[in-house]
């Protein structure tokens, strides 16, 4: 099925207070609008919103300098439950950016749950839209690091592109969705992808609890784990990396599993992480400390223990 596509119009970028006020007027006043966020969590150590996209059925298009304007608590009241129903794509990072920004999303509709719902085997934003509106969508931008300023004229387009053409997206794949009576089991499973991207910003769990893969490890591998997860969060920070391209989480708990000490060993077992004497170093460290505390403390075992799924409302 597809549907014609009014002809494009151009962003605006929002850099200071005034013209946030002004966006945030026309935002409040649509019954629903299309978000995207962008981060630069793929080159630095902790990932931050760097901008935010917005757009509104009739075709305005506005793009958030997030490093430039305060976005919270401003956009707290169209972000939340009392605001205009948002349509995002894949919500969870989104959701997860703006929380640790101090924004919180409620009254929400994901494409990607839609597609999975429907059945359908290519669920991305780009295939979506080219099978059901026909519309190309550039990925060239997608591992750019959106801290740098200033946003050149091909990376706003590139941004807007993202929320363009989301609404009629949602339209088309919500009326596929009631049609089947499934409508009621995507809302479900959008509630609790909403809630998990919550629950993981605001998470105070240790990190070695939210990695996959640590519930195959005896007691000697848990406490490695532990002590290997800090060193990478230690190692990260230092060198202002993201922690997967410090050492990958499989690696991370292959290292627990294994636990060895020489430097050609663990040199022979990083594979797409940090490979230099000093990192390998803090890998050797870590695991001799693990194997000395022979587990996780007590406390921390009910912690670092899987979260039971609870889906709730959007």
């Amino acid at each position: 099925m597809t549907s014609s596509v009014s002809s494009p119009s151009a962003p605006r970028l929002v850099d200071d207070p005034t013209q946030l006020a002004a966006m945030l007027e026309r935002l409040g006043a649509a019954d629903e609008i299309a978000v995207d966020c962008e981060s630069d969590g793929l080159h630095h150590w902790r990932g931050r919103l760097c901008t935010a996209q917005f757009a509104v059925p009739d075709g305005e298009l506005w793009i958030v300098d997030a490093l430039a304007v305060p976005v919270a608590p401003a956009l707290a009241a169209v972000l939340g439950p009392d605001g205009p129903r948002k349509v995002l794509h894949d919500l969870y990072l989104d959701a997860w950016l703006l929380r640790d920004a101090g924004l919180t999303l409620g009254n929400v509709a994901d494409t990607s749950v839609h597609a999975r719902f429907l059945g359908l085997r290519e669920t991305g934003l780009a295939a979506l839209l080219g099978a059901r509106l026909g519309v190309p969508l550039d990925k060239a931008f997608q591992q750019h690091d959106w801290s740098l300023r200033p946003l050149a004229p091909e990376h706003a387009a590139y941004l807007a592109d993202d929320v363009r053409h989301l609404l009629a997206l949602h339209a088309l794949l919500d009326a596929e969705a009631r049609a089947l009576g499934i409508d009621d089991a995507v809302r479900e499973e959008t509630g609790y992808a909403l809630r998990r991207a919550v629950s993981d910003a605001e998470n105070a769990r240790p990190a070695y609890a939210r990695l996959k893969g640590r519930q195959t490890l005896d007691a000697l591998g848990r406490a490695a784990l532990r002590r290997l997860a800090d060193a990478r969060e230690t190692v990260a920070r230092t060198r202002d990396l993201p922690v997967g391209r410090v050492l990958p989480n499989a690696a991370l708990v292959e290292l627990a599993r294994r636990r060895p000490t020489s430097l050609g060993r663990l040199r022979a077992l990083v594979h797409g992480g940090l490979h230099d004497d000093a990192t390998l170093v803090a890998w050797r460290d870590a695991i001799v400390a693990g194997t000395a505390d022979g587990d996780v403390p007590p406390d921390e075992i009910g912690r670092a223990s899987c979260r039971e799924r609870v889906s709730s409302p959007v």
